[in-house]
């Protein structure tokens, strides 16, 4: 056979399985038509309630695989209450209903069977947990480990948090946690309104911004950009590949950035540490600043008015290629 009469062929057969693949696609979109587009049933709705003495509760863990609105108010008098409510699997609800309070501590699962996370639902399966606390000061730990879905959560109070997504975003809101880790591996961070005495966040991939927070900060990213706005008490940043802005600062901090630019405005700063491999490194003037500036670029421009070399304070920039401002 000549070579042009395989190519003849080849487009035959080619045209032959586009329509079949056409047909199946339209055979299917009738299918679900006529089923109304319902790959599988509806969750069961439930409600779940769990009451405790004021000192009974210390701890809260919250495991799941739905995503997760979890929401902190004030509680009646020596009385402690975790409500939850959505939509699950039958089995799902009626482990959850025989959870107990062990050891001083709330374990709660939320897990979704094996076999419906290959169906598609349109229903909404975010489950809602509502903790009034007497006395916030007496829950010593709150966890929750999101899975592949996402959370939002409101004015969480504990001496002790920690919430983690695989494939999800977290999103923290009027929160008061003397010790808060936050860390994402793909999924965005964001966080406004926070005290405390330290902040741990970490994401492998993905965005992270916080706006109004109030205690020493390590933020770690490997790819997405970072925002801070309104920020006290020492920061510690490291980026492998994304921007870092950081706007109404105060306090003293370490900047590492592999590639991408960092800007700083509107700081109160007596020591900075910065060094940027890719990008450029662009701070405001501080007039409080009484210091000196310690600047080299290997590859760049360094533009800086006269520091005032009064206190043995540094503000220090390193940048391999990238320009050096400050204005």
């Amino acid at each position: 056979m000549d070579i042009p009469s395989r190519e003849r062929k080849s487009g035959k057969m080619i045209k032959k399985w586009t329509f079949v693949a056409l047909l199946l696609i339209v055979l299917g979109g009738a299918g679900m038509a006529v089923e109304g587009f319902k790959f599988g049933d509806d969750y069961p709705a439930y409600t779940q309630r769990w009451e405790f003495d004021n000192q009974e509760l210390k701890n809260l863990l919250i495991d799941s695989d739905y995503s997760l609105d979890v929401e902190f108010a004030p509680g009646t008098s020596n009385t402690n209450v975790v409500e939850i409510s959505g939509n699950m699997d039958q089995k799902s609800i009626d482990r959850l209903k025989s959870i107990q309070l062990q050891d001083h501590t709330l374990n709660l699962e939320l897990k979704e069977r094996m076999s419906r996370l290959f169906n598609i639902s349109f229903q909404n399966q975010t489950q809602h947990m509502k903790v009034s606390l007497s006395d916030p000061a007496a829950l010593e730990q709150f966890k929750a480990v999101l899975n592949s879905s996402n959370g939002t959560f409101s004015a969480v109070e504990a001496r002790q948090g920690e919430i983690s997504a695989d494939s999800g975003n977290i999103k923290l809101t009027n929160s008061r946690v003397d010790d808060l880790k936050l860390s994402t591996h793909s999924g965005s961070i964001r966080g406004s309104q926070h005290t405390g005495s330290s902040l741990h966040v970490a994401t492998v991939s993905g965005n992270i911004s916080f706006e109004d927070y109030s205690s020493d900060t390590i933020i770690e990213g490997r790819s997405g950009n970072i925002r801070a706005e309104q920020m006290q008490g020492t920061m510690t940043v490291s980026n492998k590949s994304g921007d870092v802005t950081v706007e109404e600062w105060k306090g003293d901090g370490t900047f590492k950035l592999s590639s991408g630019n960092l800007r700083i405005e509107d700081q109160r700063s007596n020591n900075l540490d910065i060094t940027v491999g890719s990008g450029d490194a662009k701070i405001s003037e501080d007039p409080e600043f009484r210091g000196f500036y310690d600047l080299k670029a290997k590859s760049g421009d360094v533009s800086a008015p006269e520091a005032p070399q009064q206190t043995k304070d540094v503000i220090k920039i390193r940048t391999s290629s990238g320009d050096i401002k400050i204005d």
